[in-house]
């Protein structure tokens, strides 16, 4: 197999035996979402074009094997935990013959929250007494409170449309006042939710908190809901998803691009044999091909960047809400820094009031949420990730670093010389010229309406988008982008086989599908 490091080397040289009958496709990204449908419709045996604007493969998925190699221990760059819930991902490295690894019993402890000077656990929010049949705990009147506009607005599209023109903030000043919740739960779950989409909440719709956030009261406090238990992962790293997907890729001989930035894209319907045509740029050079179809595999901040999507709007090809989810739908800034720290220092620390599995929450902007990626690796030393997000991640990457060492001092109550190795990784995907930006964070009046358009097919269904923003239900996660790219596929391959029999396209300025129902869509994250 080629060096997906190196992908220069990889895929000029791959030979396209399809037979020219078969439909041709350009997927556009080799992102996990990318690399997914691609590999899906290889299988399938259709002739597959990968273009991808950077010189590696993998988008926001990216292992660093190299920081911390002394100890033969990795760390996650980008996407990193995978949900029990999350089967699309799981099935696709079983398929792959990948081991995910679970290592729920290797956390040891509860996370804490740090808030206002004080250490708080679980049960301070939610505390389930089964003798008395009874809940208590800070959080109780505040999740029963979330549950019924939850409920609410999954009945009422009307209601759905109101909560989602509000901000979190706005929304958790209006509950605090409701339910009288203190101040330290409402500022955790404030922080939780900056850190969780990566902007400020009073640019996120109030719909991204009230549709995830735990409300049951016979279970423990679920800042981001039951579903995410963020339990598993790739072993030996999630970039070797990345290696074994190109692997196939390479094996079934598809033609792969590196440093091909798409520029412009067009459509031609029943006067141009219903072709789409891509123009890229490749050394200063551009080029023009066509194809069948093609499938969109890039961040909306970057497809924003490219010339003629709205002249197909004009000319009836792309859907007014298509083009407005890709101008308009926000994108987190997120970045993680990863420490090397001496041996485990979390445990048995006296300062700490509760057993700890090193999973922090903090009213720190710089310590906004933290955990510990080498456990269930190998080595003495440990690697604590810590996520800061929204204006602070806007800081210069030594003031950011300098910031959270102090704050993680301040934390564990013990010196820099004590806590750290020295050894470190980081990456600001903000400023990544490939992706400028984390991933989907929907802003306020988004949620009901740009979140389910953007991953409608357009252009007479011959131009498909994919990626986690693309998914209404897992936005923000790689599951969300490996379902995505599965559902892509499978609906490119059923409408092949209807054009096949003659019963695929309508003609210049068809209609879209149909949006999506509001209430239809607001299923539990």
């Amino acid at each position: 197999m080629d060096n997906p490091s190196n992908p220069d080397s990889a895929s000029h040289e791959l030979k396209d035996k399809t037979v020219p009958s078969v439909p041709s496709v350009a997927v556009i990204g080799a992102g996990v979402a990318g690399l997914t449908v691609a590999y899906k419709l290889a299988l399938a045996g259709l002739k597959i074009t990968l273009y991808e604007a950077s010189p590696r493969i993998g988008g926001r998925i990216l292992t660093d094997y190299e920081a911390f190699k002394y100890q033969k221990q990795y760390c996650e760059k980008g996407g990193e935990w995978i949900d029990s819930t999350h089967h699309d991902i799981r099935k696709l490295a079983h398929e792959l013959k990948l081991d995910v690894q679970d290592i729920t019993k290797k956390r040891i402890g509860d996370e804490l929250f740090y808030f206002g000077g004080q250490f708080y656990g679980p049960r301070d929010f939610l505390n389930f007494n089964r003798e008395k049949n009874v809940t208590e705990g800070e959080y109780v009147q505040l999740a029963r409170y979330i549950g019924r506009d939850r409920r609410k607005a999954r009945v009422n599209p009307a209601y759905a449309k109101q909560l989602d023109a509000l901000t979190i903030d706005d929304y958790l000043l209006k509950a605090q006042d409701q339910t009288k919740a203190p101040s330290w739960v409402i500022e955790s779950i404030r922080m939780s939710y900056k850190g969780e989409f990566g902007t400020e909440t009073n640019e996120q719709s109030a719909m991204l908190l009230i549709q995830q956030i735990g409300t049951g009261l016979r279970r423990p406090f679920e800042v981001y809901g039951p579903k995410q238990d963020e339990s598993q992962r790739i072993r030996g790293g999630n970039s070797k998803l990345i290696e074994a997907l190109f692997a196939v890729l390479n094996q079934k001989k598809v033609k792969f691009f590196p440093a091909h930035t798409l520029v412009k894209i067009d459509y031609k319907g029943a006067s141009g044999r219903h072709k789409v045509y891509v123009e890229l740029r490749h050394n200063e050079r551009r080029k023009t091909r066509n194809f069948d179809y093609v499938v969109l595999a890039l961040p909306f901040t970057k497809l924003r960047e490219v010339e003629g999507l709205e002249i197909l709007k004009e000319r009836g090809f792309l859907s007014p809400g298509k083009y407005q989810a890709i101008q308009e739908i926000g994108y987190g800034n997120i970045l993680k820094i990863m420490l090397g720290m001496n041996g485990e220092p979390w445990r048995n620390n006296p300062r700490f009031p509760l057993p700890t599995n090193g999973s922090f929450r903090t009213d720190n902007p710089y310590l906004q949420n933290t955990w510990i990626t080498s456990v269930g690796q190998t080595g003495t030393d440990s690697i604590l990730t810590i996520l800061v997000a929204g204006h602070e991640a806007k800081q210069p990457i030594d003031t950011i670093a300098r910031e959270c060492r102090k704050a993680t001092v301040h934390l564990f109550q013990m010196s820099e010389d004590q806590l750290f190795n020295h050894r470190h990784s980081s990456h600001i995907w903000s400023e990544d010229e490939y992706v400028r930006g984390s991933y989907s964070a929907f802003r306020p009046g988004q949620y009901t309406t740009l979140r389910l358009w953007a991953g409608t097919p357009e252009c007479e269904e011959r131009l498909g988008f994919v990626g986690e923003h693309t998914d209404p239900e897992l936005y923000g996660y790689m599951s969300g982008a490996v379902h995505s790219a599965t559902k892509e596929a499978e609906r490119i391959l059923t409408r092949i086989r209807k054009t096949s029999s003659g019963s695929a396209d309508s003609g210049p300025g068809a209609a879209p599908l149909p949006l999506p129902n509001v209430a239809d869509a607001l299923g539990s994250r």
